[in-house]
């Protein structure tokens, strides 16, 4: 039973790959992922919106991620460029969406 356990994501992992499609996978033009280190305080994230342009749409806590809009006119990948190297941040990419097969 124990074996089960483990090889259960593995077996939902590929049933949900195996229904993904290639094509429909695509960043969202004005949306980046963040993942903060441990630590980081909102006054930091909130200079950090002020400075590049990012609006907040969902915050995952747990994660220490969120979810922004660009509101500036700077493009994900020069943001990602810029800042991906801060001790700060974990990651930053851009927001993909995948779409299901029915």
């Amino acid at each position: 039973m124990r074996n089960f356990y483990f090889l259960l994501p593995g077996v939902c992992l590929f049933y949900f790959m195996a229904n993904c499609q290639d094509k429909g996978s695509k960043g969202v033009s004005d949306e980046i992922v963040i993942k903060f280190t441990s630590g980081v305080s909102v006054a930091y994230i909130d200079s950090l919106c002020r400075e590049i342009g990012l609006e907040k749409i969902k915050e995952i806590r747990r994660n220490r991620t969120i979810v922004f809009r660009i509101t500036s006119d700077l493009t994900p990948e020069a943001i990602i460029e810029k800042y991906s190297q801060r001790p700060e941040i974990e990651y930053i990419e851009r927001n993909y969406t995948i779409k299901i097969k029915n």
